[in-house]
């Protein structure tokens, strides 16, 4: 049994820190590969800061006094958007690759709930870079080519598509899925 792991640090396409973590093992004569892409953690003293900010404001106001109906909905809602936020936010994005086996694809959020995508291997016909052109910007992103019931039809599968990662670690993972896809 063969292991080999590297951490490496790159930014996403907003310029937040990411943590990329590979990890290689051979057991059996099979391959099997993680990738996983961190992102900060959610910011909770950032949200209770301005929630507090902002309620210190209204309080300084008198809107207590006069509205507390309005109050009460001020707080309903920045509840809602904190939870949604907190629902939302993907702290981390993973690939389980076994070789002949298939690709598992984790996201996990930072509320702790995860989602699962399983591809099996024979669907997997290669790996490609494309490109998003926006108003602003030309986005990079890695996606997976699957092999739909015919031969002629072909789907993308964007891989990554939460945390964003800059094309220098798009390469570094396109590499590492290239060599086990193309092994013979």
């Amino acid at each position: 049994m063969c292991q080999h792991s590297d951490v490496k640090f790159y930014e996403n396409i907003y310029g937040v820190r990411l943590k990329l973590y590979t990890s290689s093992s051979t057991r059996c004569g099979g391959v099997i590969e993680e990738i996983h892409i961190e992102s900060p953690p959610f910011q909770f003293q950032k949200w209770f800061t301005y929630t507090a900010l902002f309620m210190a404001i209204l309080l300084h106001i008198g809107i207590h006094h006069q509205h507390t109906t309005i109050l009460t909905i001020i707080c309903t809602i920045f509840i809602i958007i904190f939870l949604a936020k907190l629902h939302q936010k993907v702290t981390k994005e993973s690939l389980l690759i076994i070789k002949n086996v298939g690709i598992e694809i984790t996201t996990m959020f930072a509320s702790g709930r995860k989602s699962y995508k399983f591809i099996a291997w024979e669907r997997i016909s290669g790996t490609v870079f494309n490109e998003a052109v926006t108003m602003q910007q030309v986005l990079f992103y890695l996606a997976i080519l699957l092999q739909s019931g015919t031969k002629e039809k072909v789907e993308v599968m964007p891989l990554f598509q939460h945390i964003m990662p800059r094309l220098e670690c798009l390469k570094v993972i396109y590499r590492r899925l290239h060599h086990i896809l193309n092994e013979e």
